[in-house]
């Protein structure tokens, strides 16, 4: 092969690997309008004050379906852990978008967030059906029963009421998360609540094929809503597929540490709590259930890449959060005599399996997306990690090597210093230059 054509496979590689960054939630999907994440609201990604009543919640997935009718909610700053969210009034508030093919799949995984407020009626989270008079019922809904408050999973069908799958938990003024699947081949329905054992039954679905999705209210086939919800909702994720078992827990787990609520089963990413240090944002991560439930290329939200882990075995995970320290390099902070600055915000790393043991991934590539970071580059740019997990880096021994992908984007290769409960950062170095025999000039790059 020519030098030309390796240098063109080699591009190519560096453009596809940048161009496929995982960016959806906990690094699952992408978020440009190309992969099976097809709904992302996140009340995160809305800049309005406090108190603002706005029927306005943007999509993130890049497929644009914002929705943008409705009476909307009122938007909540500092909610939930640091994070804003939409609070619902059991009367009169819901967001609409107008009906969307793409938005009723034959099979689905949707995520919510959400914390619900005990009422004597039926709460409607999402709701994407259409009830029309006689005996048809179709499509989805995820409901707080009236009551009791527990989850429930609602389809319809060619002819009789809806058939409904039964979370049995309650979670009344405490923030969790519902995920909903449906298998469109084998009919089979799950309900899961902060990810515990799932909810199962086998019902065949009618899609809706008209009318408009509707989150906070349901009643979809009249004008007039019904069944609003009463509480507060973050989030709302949807994919267009199955996504797998390993997929499932990332997320999950990402939901988890955002909200500040422990899961009942594969609680895998445990930097998240106080003791820990509260390394609850942008979490993001790999893992493998087994040779086909696997995710092993992931950023999320944040500007932190893991890819190619090497012994990535069954049941394992690396997941990484931060501490939401601010993203800038400053000068005075903890580090090696040779950084000369050194960014305010720290990662924190979980390695460990699916029952919480200490596992080795293997070693890993890592990228950063340093947009916004002035005078780095492939010379200076060093890999700060706490190996021996004393809160410090002044002791540490700083990785070099960086590589330079274009687009602000910078690799390490082959890092294998990273293990569970190590915190990393990065760090702009003092370079040597040598202008003559005798004398060493050190320069601040």
């Amino acid at each position: 092969m020519s030098l030309q054509s390796k240098f063109f496979v080699l591009f190519n590689l560096i453009f596809s690997s940048l161009l496929f960054s995982q960016t959806g939630p906990g690094g699952v999907g992408i978020t440009d309008g190309s992969s099976n994440l097809v709904l992302w609201l996140d009340a995160n990604n809305v800049s309005v004050a406090n108190g603002t009543l706005t029927n306005n919640w943007p999509d993130n997935s890049g497929y644009g379906h914002n929705f943008t009718d409705g009476n909307g909610a009122v938007f909540t700053t500092n909610s939930v852990n640091s994070y804003p969210s939409f609070s619902f009034n059991d009367t009169s508030n819901y967001f609409q978008h107008p009906f969307q093919s793409r938005l009723t799949p034959t099979s689905f995984t949707i995520f919510s967030a959400s914390s619900v407020a005990s009422s004597g009626s039926y709460k409607a989270v999402l709701s994407n059906r259409d009830d029309p008079s006689g005996s048809p019922t179709r499509g989805f809904i995820l409901y707080s029963r009236p009551g009791s408050n527990n989850w429930s999973f609602w389809t319809g069908r060619d002819s009789g009421p809806w058939q409904t799958v039964e979370g049995n938990i309650n979670t009344t003024a405490n923030w969790s998360s519902q995920m909903m699947r449906y298998n469109g081949t084998t009919r089979e329905k799950n309900l899961s609540i902060n990810n515990n054992t799932f909810s199962t039954a086998t019902h065949t679905m009618t899609s809706n094929t008209s009318r408009p999705f509707r989150v906070g209210a349901g009643r979809n086939e009249s004008n007039t809503p019904n069944y609003y919800f009463n509480g507060n909702i973050s989030e709302i994720i949807m994919f267009d597929n199955l996504i797998n078992e390993a997929q499932i827990i990332i997320v999950q787990n990402y939901l988890a540490a955002k909200y500040n609520y422990s899961l009942s089963l594969s609680d895998v990413y445990n930097e998240d709590t106080p003791a820990s240090g509260n390394y609850d944002h942008d979490v993001a991560g790999i893992g493998r259930v087994n040779s086909t439930n696997l995710h092993n290329d992931s950023q999320g939200t944040g500007i932190v890449r893991v890819l190619n882990p090497s012994n990535l075995n069954d049941s394992e995970f690396f997941m990484w959060g931060h501490d939401n320290g601010t993203f800038q390099m400053n000068t005075g902070l903890n580090a090696p005599e040779i950084i000369k600055s050194r960014l305010n915000r720290i990662w924190r790393v979980s390695e460990v399996n699916i029952s919480g043991t200490t596992v080795d991934v293997g070693s890993i590539d890592m990228r950063f997306d340093l947009t916004g970071i002035t005078g780095v580059n492939t010379a200076n740019l060093r890999l700060l990690v706490d190996t021996d997990n004393d809160g410090i880096f002044d002791d540490e021994t700083p990785i070099s090597g960086a590589t330079d992908l274009g687009s602000n984007t910078y690799s390490f290769t082959n890092v294998n210093s990273i293990q569970n409960n190590n915190r990393f950062t990065l760090g702009v170095a003092i370079t040597t230059v040598i202008t003559n025999k005798k004398i060493t000039y050190r320069v601040n790059n």
